[in-house]
């Protein structure tokens, strides 16, 4: 049995339109599966506990849960399945931003993904033959469909319970936080997301929150318990993939599954300077500015003196000012 959570609210009713095509596909495979649509803001994770307590009860070998949604939904699923790393996600892009699938080069085409779970599917000795039936298809068994990728977890440290809170992406304090915060609650992106220009939201937000960003001091200690102090940071962002923020390739140079995040503070920056820097990150050219300072840690604790906008994958995490970030090596397994 195949379990698959559609956010069918994706990029303004995306999600659903993609299911539509999924199903057929389906259909077309004999692929036997169960649907549960999210219903509002955090409904993925209701629907990731329903789905483990009948992988429990049903003592499922090799399970997997199918997502069709963007990076939100995505880090609701992470959420809701850590720690456990027996589950596989199969994933279906239909977000506005998409940049964990960018990341993973996972396409949104309903027919590339009924072919990398058929592909899984035989490739799994311990398969149900209920669940996938053989065709005329012709199905080319050595792509290797499985990408194991790291996990980050945020820890809130000011929290008498020390709260955590995973992620698939990035983590970012700071502007681009504050941007992410606003994105989210923004009319302008649905408006946009209906011409497939949603990108073009964060451009807009983005030009907005420089003019008024607020810039503060910080200390981090990296894993090798290095300590690094910054004035006027306008922002700090933890990496595990490359892109954030529909595209911008914030750490070129990430890879998610090193173990290590790639770290980037911006720092010392004029408001008038973001303006040149921000179509460069663009295309990972950003590097370069003395404004820009890069770490490879495997974790990491920030201390900024204002509590300041967090986010994780696009999410909105609080208003902090003491956060520990840790990168769990090759914890998630994509389909």
């Amino acid at each position: 049995m195949l379990y698959i959570i559609v956010n069918p609210a994706s990029k303004s009713g995306l999600g659903r339109k993609r299911f539509a095509l999924l199903k057929n596909e389906f259909n077309k495979n004999h692929i036997v599966y169960e649907v549960f649509f999210t219903e509002k803001k955090y409904g993925a994770g209701k629907c990731i506990k329903t789905i483990l307590e009948r992988i429990d009860r049903d003592k499922t070998k090799n399970p997997v849960i199918a997502v069709l949604g963007g990076d939100g939904t995505i880090n609701e699923t992470v959420n809701a399945l850590y720690p456990r790393t027996d589950v596989t996600i199969a994933y279906l892009p239909t977000g506005s931003s998409n940049d964990l699938a960018r990341a993973l080069k996972v396409s949104p085409d309903p027919v590339e993904f009924v072919k990398r779970y058929r592909i899984w599917m035989d490739k799994n000795k311990n398969k149900n033959e209920n669940d996938i039936k053989n065709t005329n298809q012709v199905i080319d068994t050595d792509m290797d469909v499985i990408l194991n990728q790291d996990l980050g977890l945020l820890t809130d440290e000011t929290s008498p319970a020390k709260k955590k809170r995973a992620f698939a992406v990035s983590c970012g304090i700071g502007l681009d936080a504050a941007v992410c915060k606003e994105t989210n609650n923004s009319v302008i992106k649905d408006i946009l997301n209906r011409f497939h220009l949603g990108k073009l939201s964060y451009v807009a937000i983005a030009v907005k929150q420089i003019l008024s960003a607020r810039q503060t001091s910080c200390d981090i200690t990296l894993a090798d318990q290095s300590c690094h102090h910054f004035e006027k940071v306008l922002f700090i962002v933890t990496m595990i993939q490359p892109y954030e923020g529909g595209g911008i390739k914030m750490a070129p140079m990430a890879d998610g599954n090193d173990g290590l995040f790639d770290v980037m503070v911006v720092s010392n920056l004029h408001p008038l300077r973001a303006f040149y820097l921000l179509p460069m990150a663009f295309f990972g050219k950003h590097v370069n500015s003395r404004c820009v300072h890069f770490f490879k840690t495997e974790s990491l604790t920030i201390h900024t003196k204002d509590a300041m906008t967090v986010h994780i994958d696009g999410e909105y995490a609080g208003e902090l000012n003491q956060i520990q970030l840790n990168c769990k090596k090759n914890m998630l397994s994509f389909i």
